[in-house]
C-alpha cells in the first residue's frame, strides 16, 4: 500500500501503529510525511481535483493507494489502471474515472454491507430478527448506490440532511448503522444491544465481534478505516481494479469550484 500522509498528524500515527501488527501483514510506503499540508495532497485534493497526490508521479498500475486528510479523519483510495496513460498532473475526464480511482464512501462501504451481512451468520443462530441493520445516505450520495442498496441487496437507507452530525445520530438508532460521506468521513456504529447478543456467540459470530472491535465507532478515524478496508479486500481476495469492476456503476457527476466574491467585511 502506498500511502499518501498529506503532511499531517496521521504520518507519525500511522508509522507507529504498523509496527504492532502482525510481522509482513500490511507492507506501507509513506509519501508525504513532513511537508506543508495538504499541499497538492491528501484525500480531499484527491476528491476534487481526481489527480494523483505529490509523490505518486511514479505509482505502478494496479498498485494500492490511499490519501489521508491532514488530521487523518478522511480516507480516500485510489489506483492506476493497467490500460489507463495519464501523468500525475492529468486532470481526468469523467470517462477515465473508473480506470482512476475509487472512494471508500460508496463503493467499498457496500461490501463492508455484505461483510456485515452475516445475517447468514445471525440466521444461522436464529438472531436475524433481532439485530436491526441501516444505511445512512444524504443527498451527496450517488444514485446508483442507493438504488443497488435497496434493489440488489433489499436493506434499510435512510436519507438524511448533509453533515456528519444527522448521519451519526440516524445510523445510531439502529444496531448496525453504517454510513460514509462523499469526502470520506464516515464509520458504522453499534448499538448496545448488538455487542449483548454477539457476547452470547463468541464462536458462531466470531467474525462480527472482530469487525466490531476494529472500526472506530466515534467519526473520523482514517487509520482504522484504512486497516478495514485492508481486511476486506483480503477477505473477499479483490484487488483494487476487482474492487472498481464487481460492484454498481456509479451515475455521471461531477464536481467543480467557482470562485464568487468575497461579502464579507471586518472592522476594528
Amino acid at each position: 500500500l502506498i500511502l499518501d500522509c498529506s503532511n499531517g498528524v496521521g504520518a507519525s500515527k500511522f508509522r507507529e501503529l504498523v509496527t504492532h501488527l502482525f510481522e509482513k501483514s500490511l507492507h506501507v510506503e509513506f509519501i508525504n510525511e513532513k511537508g506543508p499540508l495538504n499541499e497538492k495532497c491528501g484525500a480531499d485534493f484527491v476528491k476534487i481535483s481526481q489527480t494523483f497526490p505529490r509523490g505518486f508521479e511514479k505509482v505502478n498500475a494496479m498498485e494500492r493507494c490511499a490519501s489521508f486528510d491532514g488530521d487523518a479523519d478522511r480516507l480516500v483510495y485510489f489506483y492506476k489502471n493497467k490500460n489507463a496513460e495519464f501523468r500525475c498532473s492529468m486532470r481526468l475526464h469523467e470517462t477515465d474515472l473508473n480506470c482512476f480511482t475509487v472512494y471508500i464512501q460508496f463503493e467499498f462501504f457496500i461490501r463492508i454491507i455484505e461483510f456485515l451481512k452475516p445475517f447468514q451468520q445471525l440466521i444461522g443462530c436464529g438472531l436475524d430478527k433481532e439485530l436491526s441493520l441501516v444505511i445512512v445516505q444524504t443527498g451527496y450520495a450517488n444514485g446508483n448506490s442507493t438504488k443497488y442498496i435497496r434493489e440488489e441487496m433489499g436493506l434499510e437507507v435512510k436519507m438524511v440532511p448533509t453533515g456528519v452530525k444527522h448521519l451519526h445520530h440516524e445510523a445510531s438508532k439502529y444496531d448496525i448503522g453504517v454510513y460514509f460521506e462523499a469526502n470520506g468521513h464516515g464509520t458504522v456504529t453499534f448499538s448496545d444491544h448488538f455487542h449483548e447478543i454477539i457476547s452470547r456467540f463468541k464462536i458462531e459470530l466470531k467474525r462480527l465481534r472482530g469487525f466490531s472491535s476494529l472500526i472506530n465507532e466515534v467519526v473520523g478515524d482514517a487509520m482504522c478505516d484504512l486497516l478495514v478496508v485492508e481486511i476486506l479486500l483480503r477477505h473477499y481476495d479483490w484487488s483494487v481494479d476487482d474492487w472498481a469492476q464487481k460492484l454498481y456503476t456509479d451515475a455521471a457527476s461531477c464536481q467543480l469550484k467557482v470562485k464568487v466574491r468575497s461579502i464579507h467585511q471586518l472592522s476594528d
